[in-house]
């Protein structure tokens, strides 16, 4: 299980890393694979919230873990502003922060399912 939890842990810093380059390329260089920008934010932060919390599992650290992927989402749509082709918006931060929310009450209701 150790192995496995720190292959986890590896993913969870290897999906911050593609969050951050995708959201940080120009506008014409970043695939679209989802109808809406929205939708994309949500999947992606869903994702990456969930691998962090089934990596850590102590909720003190998935706590944290989550702020910060919330803080992360709100940085990235700032910096968007220096972008060619990207500009900042409120739909994709709250996308990205409600994709977290899920994956905490997932992962509570998990936690909660396997004791």
């Amino acid at each position: 299980m150790p192995c496995l939890q720190q292959l986890g842990r590896l993913a969870s810093i290897g999906g911050v890393f593609l969050i951050l380059y995708l959201s940080l390329v120009p506008g014409e260089a970043r695939p679209h694979v989802l109808p809406s920008g929205g939708q994309e934010h949500f999947i992606a932060y869903l994702g990456e919230a969930l691998l962090v919390a089934f990596a850590h599992w102590r909720t003190r650290t998935v706590v944290w873990w989550h702020a910060g992927l919330c803080i992360l989402a709100g940085a990235c749509e700032l910096a968007q502003n220096f972008i060619p082709d990207r500009g900042p918006g409120w739909t994709g931060f709250i996308a990205s922060s409600v994709g977290v929310a899920v994956a905490v009450g997932l992962f509570m209701l998990a936690k909660r399912v396997f004791r």
